[in-house]
């Protein structure tokens, strides 16, 4: 048996960390590198924990005001839910989808599909989830 302190499992914990370093580089640039749409990790408190580069170069001026995804600038849902609750319909099953959504970026009108799915739990402590939001830009005029 190994002490806690041998050299075999320090060169193990070791080659984990550099694993686990690696694995997490693969998914960023695999996280970043989606094209049109924006890819969000929040929580069920509305709040933005990871997001993609093309969701910060749509958002990003926004996202200034607060950490919560409710401040997206949403004008329509056309009529799937009220304008204001529309992170709540999102969240009230494993997987929801807003087929066309109005938001106003800069004076622009831009739309989207959102598609919402849950991946879990954050801990065995609480029964807080966390979901992953997929904003998929369309054409502007539908």
């Amino acid at each position: 048996m190994f002490s806690s302190n041998s050299h075999i499992l320090r060169s193990h914990k070791a080659n984990i960390a550099d694993l686990q370093k690696d694995l997490d580089q693969i998914n960023k640039s695999l996280f970043d590198s989606t094209a049109h749409t924006a890819i969000l990790l929040v929580n069920e408190h509305e709040e933005l924990l990871q997001s993609n580069n093309y969701f910060h170069q749509i958002f990003d001026d926004v996202m200034k005001k607060s950490d919560k995804i409710s401040t997206l600038p949403i004008t329509n849902t056309y009529g799937a839910c009220a304008n204001e609750s529309w992170f709540e319909f999102l969240t009230l099953e494993d997987e929801r989808m807003l087929p066309k959504v109005e938001m106003c970026v800069n004076n622009v009108f831009l739309y989207f599909t959102i598609i919402s799915t849950v991946i879990g739990t954050k801990d065995d402590e609480s029964d807080s989830k966390s979901f992953i939001l997929s904003l998929s830009q369309t054409s502007q005029m539908w």
